[in-house]
Parts: C-alpha cells; sequence; structure tokens
C-alpha cells in the first residue's frame, strides 16, 4: 500500500453523526455603532430569541416584524468542543467522563479510606511538567512522586516506562503473529483476509484478543484513545486493522492490580484504587471502557471477579491544578527530592522493586508517542522472530550490515513512511556513508508513521478501498465497492508474493515494493507531547516566571485550563504578540514568551532529555540508519525482566498460557450501532 501525498474527499463534510443537536451555541455579533454606544462586556443572551437564516446563507436574530435583526456569529467548533460535546461522544459517555475528574479523586481519597491509592504517570505527562518547571525529566517525577504520597495519601507512584516497554513487546508479537498468518496464506488477499478474521465474531464485534493474530495487514496502533474512539464511531468495518495490543496505561492497571503488585502487596484487585496521570483527555473515555476491565482470580468464590484497569484519569493540566489547589510547587519537592541522591533513590526503590528499569524514564528511540513504528521495524529484524518477510524469508542477524532503512516526509514530520532495504554489499564503517548509500536496493519491508486527522483520512480512504469495504459516513467519505480492476490487481499481488515465497531471495510484491505493514496513528498533530490534557503553553517567559513569587507557589502564569483539565481556549492570549516575541531569534530563549508550536517543542526536549545511550555489539558494522532500530530491541537484561514480570503476571492460570496473556495484555474493539429513533442511544 503506498500512500499518497494527495488528500482526496469524496465528502467534504466532518460531520460526525452526533446524538443529539451540538450544544455550541451560535453567539451575538454586535455592529461596530453599537459596539461603542454600548457598555456590554459580552454579547447579550438570546436564549428566547428565534433564528432566521438570510440569503447570504448568515444567521440572524428574527425581529419583531419578521425581518432579519441583529447578525449571530457562526458556531465554531474546535476538537476541545467535541471531546466535551454529548453528541458523537454520546450522552452515556459523559456521564463516565463526568467521574474522571481531579475532584472525584478528592471524593474517594476522603471517603473511601480502606482502598489502597496507587498511580501511574505517563512520561508525556512528566515532561510537560518538566518544561513548565525548568525541571530535569527525572527531578520532575521525584517531586511528583512526592506530591502524590505526602499530600495525597498515596500508596505507590509508578511511571508507565515498564508497561510501555510490555506494551511494545506484545506489540511486536501481534505484528509477527500477523505478518506470519498473512505471508503463509497460499494466495494471500486482503479482502479474504479479512472475511475471514471476523467471520466468527459476534456482531458488532469486529476484533477481540483471539482474532487479533489472524487479522490483516496493516497494523494501525491503538494506543491513542482518539482514534480507536473515530475508528469505533464512523469506520466500524476497519477496525480488524487496528492493534489488539492494549495501552501503556492500560497494561499498567493490570500489572498493579495483579499479582504483579497487588499480590504482591497481599490485597485484591478491588482494593486497589488506581489513578493513571496522561496527556490525552480521552484517556479518561478509554479507562471507562467495558473492555478494559480484567478477571482476576477471586479469593472469596470460585468465579473470577472483573475489575477496571484504572479506575480514573487525570489530564497533566489536572495535576497542576492540584498543586495549584494545594499550594505547592513541584520545583520545590523536585529540588528537595533530588538534592540528595542518596535520598531521591530510596524513594524510588519501593517502585523499582516492582517495575525493575521502570525509574529510568528512558524513552525508546523513536517516536515521543511511544515509539511503535520503531517497534515495529524491530521486529521485523528480530532474530528471535519466526516470521518471514515478503519474499518469504526471514531476516536474520546475519543480514543486517546488507540492511538500509530510509525514510520519506510524505506531507510533513507527521506523515511520514519507512523503507527497509536490502543491497548485495555489507556495510563498511571505514566507507563513506555517501558511497554506502549509492545502492538503492530492493525494498523488503515498510512502515509509517501519520499523526493529526488531516493525515488519518487519507489512510482511511486507501485501506477501505484495498480492503474492498465501505466506510462509514465521514470525512473520508464512503469508499466505493471492489472493482473487477481492483479484484485484478489484488490477483496480481496475491501472485507475486506467491511467486517469491521459499526462493531465498527478496522480490518485491509490487511494482512499488511490498505494502505498508504497520502504521503508528495518533490522533492529535505532533503526537502526545502536543495532547489535549497537557499543560497549556505558559503567557509569560521563563525568566519572567522565575521573578514571580508563583514560581515557588501557584502555577498561575500558565495558561488558563478549565474545571476538566483541559486548556482554556477562551483565555486572553493574544497570539500576535507571542509571535512578535517568539520571532527574535537574538533573544535570549529565557526571555522569550514560546508560541503554542515552540512549547510542543520544548516539551518533546524534555521527553529526550533522560534518553541513555544504549549499546550493542554489533553496531558498527551496522549501517547507522539501521543502528536506532537495533537499539530499539530490549537488552538481555530487560528481556529478562519482561518475560520474569510476564510470568508473574500469568502465576495461576491455567495451562493455556497464550490464550491468558492475550487475555491480560489485548482487548476488543466493536464498531458503535446507533439507534435510528433514539439517538442517545449505542449498542457497545
Amino acid at each position: 500500500m503506498s500512500l499518497s501525498s494527495g488528500l482526496t474527499l469524496a465528502d467534504l463534510s466532518d460531520y460526525l453523526a452526533p446524538s443529539q443537536a451540538c450544544i455550541k451555541p451560535v453567539s451575538y455579533v454586535p455592529e461596530e455603532e453599537e459596539v461603542k454606544s454600548s457598555n456590554l462586556d459580552k454579547p447579550a443572551a438570546a436564549a428566547a430569541a428565534e433564528i432566521i437564516i438570510g440569503d447570504d446563507s448568515s444567521f440572524y436574530e428574527k425581529g419583531a416584524d419578521g425581518e432579519r435583526g441583529k447578525k449571530l456569529k457562526k458556531a465554531e467548533i474546535t476538537l476541545n468542543d467535541c471531546l466535551a460535546c454529548s453528541g458523537c461522544i454520546t450522552s452515556a459517555e459523559s456521564v463516565l467522563v463526568s467521574l474522571q475528574s481531579h475532584e472525584e479523586v478528592y471524593r474517594v481519597l476522603r471517603e473511601q479510606p480502606a482502598l489502597v491509592p496507587i498511580a501511574s504517570i505517563s512520561p508525556q505527562s512528566v515532561a510537560s511538567l518538566a518544561a513548565l518547571y525548568n525541571l530535569a525529566l527525572d527531578a520532575a517525577m521525584h517531586g511528583l512522586r512526592r506530591f502524590f504520597k505526602e499530600h495525597l495519601g498515596f500508596r505507590l507512584v509508578f511511571d508507565t516506562t515498564f508497561p510501555r516497554a510490555l506494551s511494545l513487546l506484545e506489540a511486536r508479537v501481534e505484528l509477527q503473529e500477523r505478518r506470519t498468518h498473512y505471508y503463509s496464506s497460499p494466495t494471500p488477499s486482503l479482502p479474504s483476509i479479512l472475511s475471514a478474521s471476523t467471520s466468527s465474531l459476534a456482531a458488532p464485534t469486529k476484533l477481540d484478543p483471539s482474532s487479533s493474530a489472524t487479522a490483516p495487514l496493516p497494523v494501525l496502533s491503538s494506543a491513542c484513545p482518539g482514534w480507536i474512539c473515530y475508528a469505533e464511531k464512523t469506520h466500524g468495518d476497519l477496525l480488524p486493522f487496528v492493534s489488539g495490543v492494549k495501552s501503556p496505561q492500560a497494561v499498567a492497571g493490570v500489572l498493579v492490580k495483579g499479582t504483579v503488585v497487588a499480590g504482591r502487596l497481599g490485597l485484591t484487585p478491588d482494593q486497589i484504587y488506581h489513578v493513571a496521570v496522561m496527556p490525552c483527555y480521552d484517556k479518561k473515555l478509554e479507562a471507562s471502557r467495558p473492555d478494559f476491565a480484567t478477571s482476576h482470580p477471586s479469593t472469596s468464590s470460585s468465579e473470577p471477579v472483573s475489575v477496571r484497569d484504572v479506575d480514573l484519569v487525570l489530564t497533566t493540566g489536572e495535576v497542576a491544578k492540584m498543586l495549584s489547589e494545594k499550594n505547592v510547587s513541584l520545583r520545590d519537592l523536585a529540588t528537595r527530592a533530588s538534592g540528595v541522591t542518596e535520598e531521591a533513590a530510596e524513594e524510588a526503590a519501593e517502585e523499582a522493586a516492582f517495575f525493575p528499569f521502570s525509574q529510568l524514564l528512558d524513552p525508546p528511540p523513536g517516536t515521543s508517542s511511544g515509539s511503535y513504528v520503531q517497534a515495529a521495524v524491530a521486529a521485523l529484524l528480530d532474530p528471535s522472530s519466526s516470521s518471514a518477510s515478503a519474499s518469504g524469508s526471514r531476516i536474520t542477524q546475519a543480514d543486517w550490515p546488507y540492511l538500509r532503512l530510509s525514510s520519506k516526509l510524505v506531507r510533513n514530520d507527521d506523515y511520514v513512511e519507512y523503507s527497509l532495504r536490502r543491497v548485495s554489499k555489507p556495510f563498511n564503517s571505514s566507507l563513506d556513508l555517501a558511497a554506502a548509500d549509492d545502492e538503492e536496493g530492493i525494498v523488503i519491508a515498510r512502515a509509517a508513521k501519520c499523526y493529526g486527522f488531516r493525515n488519518l483520512q487519507n489512510v482511511v480512504r486507501k485501506i477501505s478501498r484495498e480492503a474492498g469495504v465501505s466506510t462509514a459516513r465521514g470525512a473520508a467519505g464512503r469508499a466505493p465497492a471492489p472493482s473487477s480492476a481492483a479484484a485484478a490487481a489484488n490477483a496480481r499481488r496475491a501472485a507475486k508474493k506467491a511467486g517469491g515465497a521459499g526462493s531465498g531471495t527478496v522480490t518485491p510484491t509490487t511494482e512499488d515494493g511490498p505494502p505498508i505493514e504497520f502504521i503508528e496513528v495518533m490522533a492529535c498533530p505532533s503526537g502526545c507531547v502536543n495532547g489535549g490534557g497537557q499543560v497549556a503553553p505558559p503567557k509569560e517567559s521563563l525568566r519572567t516566571r522565575r521573578r514571580r513569587t508563583s514560581w515557588s507557589r501557584g502555577v498561575e502564569y500558565v495558561g488558563k485550563v478549565d474545571d476538566e483539565g483541559m486548556p482554556d481556549t477562551t483565555s486572553q492570549i493574544v497570539e500576535a504578540e507571542i509571535k512578535l516575541v517568539a520571532a527574535d531569534s537574538d533573544t535570549d530563549n529565557d526571555e522569550r514568551v514560546l508560541s503554542a508550536k515552540e512549547w510542543v517543542q520544548e516539551v518533546e526536549q524534555r521527553y529526550w532529555s533522560s534518553s541513555r545511550d544504549r549499546t550493542h555489539p554489533d553496531l558498527d558494522a551496522l549501517h547507522p540508519s539501521l543502528r536506532p532500530f537495533v537499539q530499539a530491541l530490549p537488552s538481555s537484561d530487560q528481556q529478562a525482566h519482561l518475560q520474569r514480570i510476564v510470568r508473574a503476571m500469568l502465576d495461576g492460570s491455567s495451562a493455556d498460557l497464550d490464550r491468558r496473556r492475550k487475555e491480560l495484555l489485548r482487548t476488543s474493539y466493536r464498531a458503535v450501532e446507533t439507534e435510528e429513533i433514539n439517538g442517545l442511544a449505542v449498542t457497545w
């Protein structure tokens, strides 16, 4: 599958079939003369007014004589508005989200003291707060641990580095399973594999842990709940392509409430109150899904008990608000925690005993959204893999010197394709890199990353056409029914794949090379560091913030955050002034007010600030383009820790360990079926 750089839409409407009228009202736009003569601070409410549509398609208040009166401004809907609406996100989900607030955390801690609270914090959230307080990543984590333990009474505070490593491990396993199933088929056809992988599932389920191993390619990553919400409600037939692997947030819940943490503490899963801190508001919806509840053995009965992996999700903005409400400075806590190295290490020792390398906050090389695409490419290079490539031959470590990896920006940094090529001559470190790159070679595998809904539409349309399915009405339109030409093209691709299998030589499966096999999908441009729940960009320069008393207490210098922890889009920040100040390249960074884009770049830098050099005995013999992907593979020590934790997680399970592992680390996705009579009702 080759994804073009152009975006072609059959339907230019972004309408997502909301279940009720949008709650965003129109606003009254006063005339200039009226503004001068009126002392109103804001548009007048006109709840009882009737609205008429003028000849120019504009909205007007209906006057007393039936003629058009005051002009009304059209509603401008942002992604934040959509996620807070009870339209395409249903009223039932809105009720669940109302139970996912920092006030709910206070209430539970106050009213249910018997529960043992445990927190899991994402590295992206730590990076956002580290950028806000000008801290190193590990210092910010130490400060957050002290805040949750000393001021809120939490028992343990983890970061999600280790759960993410476990999620990436399972993602590599799933990809190898799908590739083995796909290329072992005599005539692999996307529509036929798609049909076979879902034929035994009860509607409206499109993917479950048992079917994810035989689902078709390409695999679309599933760690982004915004993308999953969108896919379930608008493109249900494409859900088999979505990875069934749980996100690091959900994996953390399985570990915390299972034998790994709760078991070692002598607690049952329902005695744990698990709170996750995430950069995304949609993570609240993910935690509320019934599919992210895991069955654990019960001590009181023979029947297993099902508990939610995560009880509540806080956004990064909500944590910043909690620090302000408690009149606590994260900088003070972090300085006190990191001032004495032995003390800081002692504080983290208890958590490190559960998750061996979690406290390093060391992200795998790749993307700041989890490095799923890098993990996919690394899976192809893994010598322990039994999965064949498009040619039918398996890549071994002896093949590494002959491999090159190139990336192509299809649209921008948010849309990148990766191609793994095999050349005839091995890499020699003594040769000039330009000479080593002269040979184009043969493309044997491809992957991509796709961030932002604008880029995502192109992917959805391309996959739906090749799979021969019709997508639901939405921004991507309706894909055409498979034609005879498409069927012939599928047959030619299948013949080429079958012809190359077992030959021992790498041959492309299409004229442009093999299809893309994995796509890392994120709804937010720039990925998770730019999540909707992150700290809003500060409205003052770093130096100005340092001079204020709020640098030590409170965070009023931060862009406003609403009651739900989302950035307040109505805050009065003059964007032109921000750009004017940021444009002066000669000014010290501490003196500048960063624009929204520059603020995301600052958070990204904090995220990677704790990266450590990874060593591999054969790196010198590899082309530089390949080294980060080989480094993305877990080291032997990390692999041993991961396998040990997996065995502990499966403790007490039946003989079918593979099935139980998939039950714990994978989940189900299903198309949302709306009822035409009652728009507020949905079937999960």
